[in-house]
């Protein structure tokens, strides 16, 4: 994972700290401030078992897609990040409670959440966009490579 701004030189990175940084959205920040306090964000995330992608450790099944404005989180050029096997995870039924704003009780989001809808089904980059449409009144622009722009 990468605080805001990096550069690789041969196999050394070096990496720039840009503060804040939004830890687990660091790699979205690899352009430095890319989120802004005070900025809406439409963000939407997908769980998926059903397949794992070739930068994921099959062993540990499923996956996590990410979009933020309408603009897709390139796995690929991002992986292990978003790979279950990054966190060694094997999907299971089981009794946990559904956690918005927070991973864990002892930290939380510190902002707002506007909306939120669960759907039992994956929506698919058309609809994702639609939605970010719908909410905002703007055509998704932008790209999420190595560099994330919106």
């Amino acid at each position: 994972m990468f605080a805001c701004g990096h550069s690789d030189v041969g196999s050394a990175r070096t990496t720039v700290i840009c503060p804040p940084v939004l830890s687990s959205a660091a790699d979205w920040q690899r352009t430095c401030n890319l989120f802004q306090p005070g900025q809406w964000l439409h963000v939407v995330g997908e769980y998926s078992v059903n397949s794992t992608p070739s930068v994921c450790d099959p062993s540990q099944p499923g996956f996590i897609k990410i979009w933020v404005n309408g603009v897709l989180w390139n796995m690929a050029v991002h992986a292990p990040t978003g790979c279950m096997s990054q966190y060694h995870v094997v999907p299971a039924a089981a009794s946990s409670p559904l956690n918005i704003g927070t991973m864990a009780y002892d930290a939380g989001f510190q902002g707002a959440i506007g909306k939120v809808a669960i759907y039992n089904y994956l929506l698919d980059d058309t609809q994702v966009r639609d939605h970010y449409t719908a909410m905002t009144g703007k055509q998704p622009t932008g790209s999420c490579g190595i560099d994330c722009t919106f």
